[in-house]
């Protein structure tokens, strides 16, 4: 009972932070924005068309190396495709914003055929003494410490940010 009481206490010391009010009232940032999808996509049609012509030339001296020079372009697309799937894995929707105390944080390795993820989950628990696991975005998990009190803002379950105000 001593760990709930602890928290209680810490929350009230939060509801007296000078930055809690204006954190918890501005607006939701979007982190993956459609300007920077469309950066990344012209980036990746540029260099493709860049690859390409590079290799044409190789291609008309030496063929075997036209190969060489066509890999970035493979590895590029490779890349952007990843890169894309990871966005659709992203949460969207309404940004709910609350105070938030990191009761536990962890970190997995999942394999998937050839390739390797990285999950990080965290335990939050809220004012209202409930508790929530959540997925957490590598944005977000720069900052997550167990013990830190701060601002959490939640899209469905993945924690996308969280800004801490203690701890």
């Amino acid at each position: 009972m001593s760990g709930t009481s602890d928290a209680a206490a810490r929350f009230r010391a939060l509801a007296e932070h000078p930055d809690l009010p204006r954190l918890l009232a501005e607006p939701a940032q979007e982190r993956t924005g459609a300007r920077e999808l469309l950066r990344t996509v012209l980036a990746l049609v540029l260099f493709c068309f860049v690859g390409v012509l590079a290799a044409l030339v190789v291609f008309s001296f030496c063929p075997p190396l036209g190969f060489v020079v066509l890999a970035p372009v493979g590895f590029g697309l490779y890349a952007v495709v990843r890169e894309l799937r990871g966005r659709a894995d992203r949460p969207s929707g309404p940004v709910l914003r609350a105070p938030a105390l990191v009761v536990e944080e962890n970190t997995k390795l999942e394999e998937h055929r050839a390739l390797a993820r990285t999950r990080h989950r965290a335990t939050l628990e809220f004012v209202d003494g409930s508790r929530r696991e959540l997925e957490v975005t590598a944005f977000a998990s720069a900052s997550l410490r167990s013990g830190a009190l701060g601002v959490a803002e939640i899209a469905g379950d993945v924690l996308v940010a969280f800004t801490r105000l203690q701890g």
